[in-house]
This record gives structure tokens, sequence and C-alpha cells, in this order.
């Protein structure tokens, strides 16, 4: 039967990234569970406050043939698993229910599972409990339904339509190597901000009152106090406030559209990005 044979994973301070590869094909696989663990300088698993190893699964939010996800609510890779050799963890950083961000500056590490269909003699995939969700209550044209306080009705849903398929682990984890989640690189440091563009997520964002309001997201952006505004920034307004604090320092910045326009800026004594 075939197996993992290597594992590697790469970072920037947003999105890690991770490869493997197999010597021959795992008999039964349906994919890979992808679990992101946090560790310390010495590679120990950093543990929670409530004692336990600091583990997260990696989002998922495709489901298997017979199921359907028309909520588009996460589930992780132990109920989907990833069904190739690769991986890009976009909740690194970006919690997946929610607007508030994971710290940057620390260390992380990734096992691969190989998971079937639960068979006996097969250590069982544990449930994740997610499997119920709180959605708004819409009227048969689509519309919010809004009670008595006027805000919408939400309404609890099965997380994901279909039968469950309970997956057993065909074989031990797989590590790779340490990754260090950071804006440092040598002598530079880079950053990136959430792309807005066909973003799902800013979608349901948008949504989470019922409705899409004119001018909402416009509204959202050109307030620097929004929450999210400030995590669609991520960590480059941040970064420019840091940068700009040191006299004598100047960054180029380059736009490109139809035409590539580019300025410099010269450090003054306070920050002029908000």
């Amino acid at each position: 039967m075939g197996k993992i044979i290597a594992v590697r994973g790469y970072a920037n301070n947003e999105v890690a990234y991770v490869a493997w590869d197999i010597d021959a094909k795992i008999d039964g696989c349906l994919g890979f569970e992808v679990t992101r663990v946090y560790v310390d300088e010495s590679g120990v698993v950093k543990r929670r406050a409530d004692g336990k190893e600091d583990r997260v699964k990696c989002a998922a939010w495709v489901s298997f043939k017979g199921q359907r996800n028309p909520n588009w609510i996460p589930q992780d890779t132990g109920v989907w698993p990833v069904q190739k050799l690769a991986w890009r963890d976009l909740t690194l950083r970006k919690k997946r229910d929610g607007a508030t961000r994971r710290p940057d500056e620390v260390r992380v590490r990734y096992e691969i599972r190989p998971v079937g269909d639960m068979r006996p003699g097969l250590e069982p995939v544990p449930p994740n409990g997610i499997d119920f969700a709180d959605i708004i209550k819409r009227d048969n044209k689509g519309r919010p339904v809004k009670g008595p306080d006027g805000k919408p009705e939400r309404i609890r849903v099965r997380a994901y339509e279909g039968p469950r398929r309970p997956l057993g682990y065909l074989a031990p984890a797989t590590k790779s190597n340490d990754v260090l989640v950071t804006t440092k690189r040598g002598p530079f440091r880079s950053t990136f901000t959430n792309g807005i563009l066909a973003a799902q997520w800013l979608r349901n964002v948008l949504l989470d009152d019922g409705v899409i309001e004119p001018n909402e997201l416009i509204d959202k952006l050109e307030n620097p106090n929004d929450v999210h505004r400030k995590y669609l920034a991520g960590d480059v307004i941040p970064l420019i406030h840091d940068f700009f604090q040191r006299e004598g320092n100047s960054i180029s910045a380059c736009m490109s559209s139809r035409t590539a326009n580019s300025k410099t800026f010269s450090s003054p004594t306070s920050p002029v990005f908000t």
C-alpha cells in the first residue's frame, strides 16, 4: 500500500502552502486531513489555556458528491478531506467564522493524514461538532424575514445537506517542516491585503443582516474604523505606519491598471496613512 513520503510547508504572513508526495496509490484513500499545529522554537507542540495541544484542522467548504453546502458554512478537512496533493491554508491568519485575525510571528507545522470510508479496523475520524448553524430566515423570494424588532430573524439549519460520511484514518500522520509565519525576510518586510474580488467571505459579511445595501461596501472601505476594512487591509496599514514613524525612510509605490503610476513617499514626523 502506498504512503506519504514527504511533506513540505511554506508561508508568508497571510497564507501557507503545503504539499506532499506519495510513493504509490493509497488503497481506499478519499483524500487527506490537513491539520495546522502550533509549535515553539524547539518544535514542541504548544498548549492552549485548557491544557490541550494547539491543533487546528484546516477549513474546507467543498463537500462530497451527494452532499451540498448551500449556505457556504465551513467544515474542516476531517469532514471534507483534501482530494489532491497540495493545499493552501487560507485561514492561517484569517478565521473562518469572523473578522478577527490570528497572530503572526508564530511557528506552525502541518500534519497530513490519509482518510477513507470508515470500516472495521480503522481509527475513526472524530466528529467536529459542527452539525448546525444559524442563518438568516428568508421568504420564498429570497428576502430576509424581519422580526418585531425590525432585525432579520435567524433559523437553525443543518450545517450541510446530505448524509454524513463517516471516515477513518488509513495511516498515521506525516509531519511537515516547521514554518515561521512572519513579515520578515532578511532585510525585507512584506505583507498583503486580503482581496475583495470574488470573495465569498465578504459576500457573507455583507449579507449578515440579510441584505446588501447600496454602497454598503464603499461605505465600509471609506471608514478607517470599520472592522471589515481593517480585516481586508491585513497588516499593510500597520506596517506603513511603522515605516513612516522612522524619519529618513522612503518608499516607492506602484499601482498598475491600464497605465502604471508610481510615486516615492518620504517619511514625515507622523504617519500619513489611515
